[in-house]
């Protein structure tokens, strides 16, 4: 029985190529074989550097496979450094890309507790390049992405950062129990972007910090917590009990700049998304045109493909400030036909500020609901029991913000919640 582990290496190295591809461990053992089992653990690529790098790219884990079944835990990427003050470095870089060529029989992966910290991108001058934390390419029966961590991680760069980029067709990903604390980009930058798949659960996970000096695009938007791109091929898919805050685009123009959850259409899809028990917490501003939402859904062929949703539960807080002809709104969309809104929506709470002509409940580009009276009647029969607060979180003056309701002030949302059918998708905060 063909197998493979790999584990306890540390690797530091001061690479001095210009072009071509960095590896700090590559491992591309076969797929033919279906019962491979590989087990990638506690392994460590520290302070290595790329000081010359022009167009070179650099994999600081390469997994070039996947294994049956398969495990990458306990593996850590930290204190690295690609490219420089003086040089283009205009390459891609991942810290972990599990790209996986695919084996025969389709396993399990499991990717856990492993860390990418301090780690920093350089350039010359600000370009276009990628940038990914995790790459969870590797397609199995089952893959599991969960307690991973990424802190502190700066990138000079104005192309887009992923901390989580999950990309493949397997049956059932369970995304959960990761977290997300400082990533600064010049570019678009996502916390966890999730493409493609079939049965998906993203749950538990934290995302904080998240700052891109990006002026504007064309994209829905420029920052986002949790970027879902619904498609065709997913039959079921649960985002609950995640927490995100601290997103900022300071320089951005941009209408839609920041998202705590973006729900995006780019293909026709069947199925209702479950948005249930996550709470957004917005803050923070931006130049002239800046705006945000903490809960946006978006369609690209209206009224089409439009996705069909149902929330409950939430907390979409937005109390940024927008900038001249912008809007803080807490739940938007790109579409007035709400035909897809399911009707099972509501507990929510949704805040954007005193209301007035810039601070929103609702807004799906034609129609702005300031008041939650407003909003309710527009919505009708949906959100009937919903409420509109900005409630006391444990922390939310110091960084990072601890979003846990202070039960010892009164809140709407204390034990304001909805069973909903899977115990699963208890609050986590009550």
């Amino acid at each position: 029985m063909p197998s493979l582990e790999l584990y306890g290496n540390t690797v530091k190295i001061a690479y001095s190529g210009t072009s071509g591809t960095f590896n700090g461990i590559y491992d591309n053992m076969g797929t033919t074989v279906t019962n491979n089992l590989v087990n990638i653990h506690d392994n460590t690529v520290s302070q290595c550097t790329m000081p010359f790098a022009t167009t070179g790219s650099c994999n600081y884990f390469n997994i070039a496979h996947a294994g049956v079944p398969f495990s990458f835990h306990g593996n850590s990427a930290t204190s690295n450094t690609y490219g420089s003050t003086s040089t283009t470095s205009i390459g891609q870089v991942v810290y972990m890309y599990l790209f996986g060529s695919n084996p025969t029989t389709l396993s399990t992966i499991d990717i856990y507790n492993n860390d990418v910290s301090n780690n920093s991108r350089l350039q010359s001058v600000p370009a276009t390049a990628t940038t990914m934390i995790f790459y969870g390419g590797i397609k199995g029966a089952v893959q599991n992405t969960y307690n991973n961590t990424a802190t502190n991680n700066n990138f000079v760069c104005t192309g887009p950062a992923y901390g989580y980029y999950i990309v493949n067709a397997s049956t059932s990903k369970n995304i959960y129990g990761n977290s997300l604390n400082g990533m600064t980009n010049g570019g678009i930058s996502y916390g966890i972007s999730l493409l493609s798949g079939v049965n998906i659960n993203i749950y538990g996970n934290k995302i904080q910090n998240i700052t891109s000096s990006f002026v504007t695009t064309t994209s829905p938007t420029i920052v986002a917590g949790i970027y879902l791109s619904a498609g065709a091929s997913i039959l079921s898919m649960y985002v609950y009990n995640n927490m995100i805050s601290e997103l900022y685009a300071p320089s951005a123009t941009f209408a839609k700049a920041v998202g705590g959850i973006i729900l995006f259409a780019g293909t026709g899809t069947t199925i209702t998304h479950g948005i249930y028990n996550n709470t957004v917490y917005l803050t923070g501003t931006g130049a002239a045109g800046f705006g945000s939402s903490a809960f946006y859904v978006h369609s690209v062929t209206i009224p089409a493909n439009n996705p069909a949703f149902d929330i409950r539960g939430n907390i979409f807080v937005n109390n940024s400030t927008p900038g001249t002809g912008g809007l803080a709104v807490a739940f938007r969309t790109n579409f007035t036909d709400l035909a897809k809104y399911s009707n099972l929506s509501n507990n929510n709470d949704f805040w954007s500020g005193t209301p007035d002509a810039s601070h929103v409940i609702f807004s799906d580009g034609t129609n702005n609901m300031q008041t939650l009276a407003n909003f309710k009647n527009w919505v009708f029969p949906n959100e009937g029991v919903s409420v509109s607060e900005s409630p006391s979180f444990l922390n939310t003056t110091s960084s990072p913000y601890d979003l846990h309701i202070n039960q010892l002030l009164p809140t709407q949302c204390e034990s304001a919640g909805q069973v909903i059918s899977s115990s699963s998708f208890h609050h986590n905060r009550l």
